[in-house]
């Protein structure tokens, strides 16, 4: 299952078809109030793909900060 970048609708895929469905415009929203901060551009890569352009899932949320080098050690 993918969102389409507005959220206006969604894309299922099963037994060889693929049916695309409108999307409530407030799950996104009703999502993200579950959360304490947003994806940021390095976990969207890591979780979801490299090969897709990041969209931050819930901008008003503060998202994580990177790493320090020195926090490694």
């Amino acid at each position: 299952m993918a969102y389409s970048p507005d959220g206006r609708t969604f894309a299922s895929a099963g037994e060889g078809s693929v049916r695309i469905w409108p999307a409530r415009m407030q799950w996104a929203d009703l999502l993200c109030r579950k959360l304490n901060r947003s994806m940021s551009a390095a976990q969207w890569r890591e979780w979801l793909s490299p090969d897709i352009v990041y969209i931050n899932p819930c901008p008003q949320l503060p998202q994580p900060q990177p790493a320090s080098p020195a926090a490694g050690r």
